[in-house]
């Protein structure tokens, strides 16, 4: 008989031991992340939930821990907002120009104790011009004053925008936080035109004679919209003011074409007057774009008029917020009770329901 073929031996190989899970890579500053936001805390976590109107909510605060109305709240946030004005009046040509000359300093931060946190940020994905910002920023607040969770954020707050405008509105916005005041040599400079240099010198100068504390407070509160929301302060444009101050000289060519020998002041000089008399009248705090010094009769206007305030902009008491309305309305009803008739100048056209809002003030419009 044929020997029986061994039946083949089964190797059984053993199953490869699973590979170790690699392990996680250290998040680099995690503790001071998890601070953030770690500057001006408050009043960012407040506006963060502001639903959108951070400039509403911070006209607010203003009103309420200072006792002051809507329009005065909104005068104080308008007079410190004189950097975002301008770098949202430039062009990006010409804030690189503005960030280069005149703005960027030599750093002095990695000579000091904050020199290997910046040289691991650096290692990190970021963009040039916020590294320069960064490094110009804190030599500028002085390295001593600041810590490496300063740092991170600062670097951090710089990196979360593309737009060259938005990143300097966060650099203005840690510095003046920091300095607490606004300094105004970088204004002269010739890349700045000269009409916004104008409109700024002026807004320097009565921002410097405002009350302190109050101004302080507006400045951060503003400072902590231009990192957080910079999109947000795009209302305060220094071109507006541009526009703005064109119509009110083609207001006052206006006057001057009929009523050649009236004697009128302007809202500067109104305001110097304050507590004085002119015409006869006692100058207040309310003050108009043009008081004349005697009642005079002007265009289609059916009574004599002491003052003039220009509109530059439509608002339809229809259509516009309670609030707007009510803005306006309390402004003109002042300046009845302390200097008599008046005539409000719109721009454009002007909606007739103003019309019927307050007697003795009349409504006229240059289209």
């Amino acid at each position: 008989e044929p020997e029986p073929v061994p039946e083949p031996e089964i190797v059984v190989e053993p199953e490869p031991e699973p590979e170790p899970a690699p392990e996680p890579e250290p998040v680099i500053f995690e503790s001071e992340r998890n601070q953030q936001p770690f500057h001006l805390m408050a009043y960012r976590e407040v506006l963060a939930n502001s639903e959108g109107d951070a400039i509403a909510s911070a006209r607010k605060i203003l009103e309420s821990t200072n006792e002051i109305n809507s329009g005065l709240a909104h005068q104080l946030l308008s007079y410190v907002s004189l950097p975002w004005m301008i770098v949202n009046g430039l062009n990006k040509k010409k804030l690189r120009q503005l960030w280069e000359k005149h703005l960027r300093v030599k750093s002095t931060v990695s000579e000091s104790h904050l020199g290997p946190t910046l040289a691991l940020l650096k290692q990190e994905e970021s963009r040039h011009i916020s590294q320069e910002m960064c490094e110009s920023l804190v030599t500028k607040i002085g390295v001593e004053n600041i810590n490496s969770v300063q740092l991170v954020e600062i670097w951090d707050d710089l990196n979360r925008y593309d737009s060259l405008k938005h990143q300097m509105s966060v650099y203005f916005g840690h510095l003046l936080s920091r300095t607490g005041t606004i300094e105004g040599d970088w204004i002269e400079s010739s890349i700045v035109p000269a009409n916004f240099q104008n409109i700024a010198k002026s807004q320097l100068e009565y921002y410097r004679r405002l009350d302190v504390e109050r101004t302080s407070q507006a400045l951060e509160l503003l400072c902590a919209i231009g990192i957080d929301s910079p999109s947000e302060l795009g209302q305060f444009n220094i071109r507006r003011q541009v526009a703005g101050s064109s119509f009110e000289k083609k207001v006052e060519n206006w006057v001057e074409l009929f009523l050649p020998n009236s004697n009128f002041i302007k809202e500067g000089e109104i305001k110097s007057l304050k507590g004085r008399h002119y015409g006869g009248l006692r100058i207040t705090k309310y003050t108009p774009d043009i008081l004349f010094e005697k009642p005079v009769h002007i265009g289609e206007v059916s009574a004599d008029i002491r003052w003039i305030e220009i509109k530059k902009q439509f608002i339809d008491p229809a259509f516009s917020t309670d609030e707007d309305v009510e803005k306006i309305s309390r402004q003109l009803k002042n300046y009845v009770t302390y200097y008599g008739k008046g005539l409000v100048v719109w721009s454009n056209s002007f909606s007739e329901e103003w019309l019927e809002t307050k007697p003795n003030i009349f409504h006229t419009s240059l289209d």
